[in-house]
């Protein structure tokens, strides 16, 4: 069968599959005229912040092992069959995504072969657009009831969304108009889509207490609360062991040369001594991931050689990972990798490599004057 058979037969038969709004349009271009329109697999949705999306929307095949009564793809219905391959469907989304008809793809299948067959095609597929092609475009699947949670969750790992059809509202319904399936085998999806929405806000919540440090521009140190408890606070929140708080705090101001400001509120200290307390309660707690605005901006050069060593230690000895922001050279210089960004636009990229220090930041200051000599333009 010729693709683009397939393509109107699985088209059609998905435009029950309720999650989009189709056009049902079919336009050809004409002389003077600018695109068309063809009615077979284009509908749109819309994305969180309300733009339309043009989507390709089809059914991996038709066929189907079940007779529902109320659904034109039953066992039973005389209509035309046909399946995508996985490779098919790779190619033709990627073909109607590179001439701009669509910005994604809508999938769903009927079963063909049982539910875990139906999803590892449905899986192939989407990986074959995510991993070969590299597609990074909008797809929308259909989870398939039935399916082993496993192959559910790798379906939802490649996908965008997932959802799952309610088809009767009642298990009565259900066992007189399709007695091949189960109420609960329809309710399981979705009890797993639910769980792992829920999981993966408490895994990101979890990362933000637990993994992630942020040393902020202004420091945003609590004016109730002195340098000492503004670090502490920091070991609180992640459940650190009280025992070990107060030395914890100790050894991290010690390091950062702050030991005779733990007792002070931030309105006692200078500006230098606030951004070493904003930074020692980032770095207690000894995160994944440090993300620091401007940390040396405050700093004078001794105080910020003391941040930047003890930046160097948790990316060396604990492979944290940092990300700064900052207008000086010097402190740029002690990264891997600086991106310098002009207008809102990434101007170029050095990675650090071998080089020592100094020559690293000679190529960062030659950069810079390339860039117009504002050393505001470093990143």
């Amino acid at each position: 069968m010729e693709l683009l058979d397939k393509l109107t037969i699985l088209a059609d038969a998905a435009k029950y599959d309720a999650a989009c709004t189709s056009s049902g349009l079919d336009r050809a271009g004409r002389p003077g005229g600018l695109g068309s329109t063809l009615a077979a697999g284009c509908c749109h949705s819309f994305s969180a912040d309300g733009r339309c999306i043009s989507l390709l929307k089809v059914l991996l095949t038709n066929r189907c092992v079940y007779d529902c009564a109320y659904c034109v793809n039953r066992r039973s219905s005389d209509v035309r069959r046909a399946a995508f391959t996985p490779r098919e469907l790779a190619e033709l989304t990627i073909g109607f995504y590179r001439r701009n008809y669509i910005e994604g793809l809508f999938l769903s299948s009927a079963v063909w072969g049982g539910p875990d067959r139906t999803t590892e095609a449905m899986i192939e597929a989407l990986r074959l657009l995510r991993e070969e092609y590299g597609f990074r475009g909008y797809i929308h699947a259909k989870a398939i009831p039935g399916a082993d949670p496993l192959l559910t969750q790798q379906l939802g790992l490649l996908a965008d969304r997932l959802s799952v059809n309610i088809e009767l509202p009642s298990e009565e319904s259900l066992g007189r108009l399709a007695p091949d399936k189960a109420k609960a085998a329809i309710l399981a999806p979705m009890a797993q889509i639910r769980d792992g929405i829920q999981a993966s806000r408490g895994e990101l919540a979890r990362f933000r207490r637990e993994r992630l440090g942020f040393i902020f521009q202004d420091c945003n140190l609590l004016d109730t609360l002195t340098a000492g408890e503004n670090i502490a606070l920091a070991l609180s929140i992640v459940k650190a062991p009280a025992q070990e708080i107060d030395g914890r705090v100790k050894e991290m101001a010690g390091l950062l040369g702050i030991s005779d400001c733990l007792n002070k509120y931030p309105y006692q200290m200078s500006g230098g001594q606030q951004q070493r307390c904003a930074a020692a309660r980032a770095m207690v707690t000894r995160p994944a991931l440090v993300l620091a605005d401007e940390p040396t901006g405050a700093l004078d050069s001794k105080s910020a050689k003391l941040l930047l060593d003890r930046l160097e230690h948790l990316n060396r000895e604990m492979g944290a990972t940092i990300l700064m922001v900052t207008h000086d050279a010097f402190t740029a210089s002690c990264c891997r990798r600086v991106v310098f960004l002009r207008d809102g636009q990434i101007f170029l990229e050095l990675r650090r490599g071998g080089e020592d220090r100094r020559a690293f930041f000679q190529k960062i200051i030659r950069v810079v004057s390339e860039m117009g000599g504002e050393m505001a333009d470093v990143l």
